[in-house]
C-alpha cells in the first residue's frame, strides 16, 4: 500500500489524509478512492516531498502500521528529515 500512498499524494499534490473528507460522499472527490484502478489511497501515510522552490519532486508512502494516523506520522518524520538536509 506504501507504493499507492506515494502515487496518491504526487498524483493529488496533497497528503493522503487531507482527501479523506474531500472523497466522503457528497464531498468534492468522491469516488476519488475507485480512480486510477484502485490506485488511490484516502488515508494518511503518503505526503508530497518539495524541492527548495516548492515544487513537488516526490513523496513518502508509509504503510504498515494498525494505525493510519501512525503511518502519517512516521511519514512526516521522513518528510522533517527530508526538510533538514535541504529537500524542501
Amino acid at each position: 500500500m506504501a507504493p499507492d500512498k506515494t502515487y496518491t499524494a504526487v498524483a493529488n499534490s496533497a497528503p493522503t489524509h487531507e482527501l479523506a473528507n474531500a472523497a466522503a460522499p457528497g464531498g468534492p472527490l468522491f469516488g476519488l478512492h475507485a480512480a486510477a484502478h484502485g490506485r488511490y489511497i484516502i488515508f494518511g501515510g503518503g505526503i508530497p516531498l518539495c524541492s527548495p522552490d516548492r515544487h513537488i519532486v516526490g513523496a513518502v508512502g508509509v504503510s504498515g502500521a494498525p494505525d493510519p494516523a501512525d503511518d502519517a506520522a512516521c511519514a512526516e518524520h521522513a518528510v522533517e528529515a527530508w526538510n533538514a538536509r535541504g529537500g524542501g
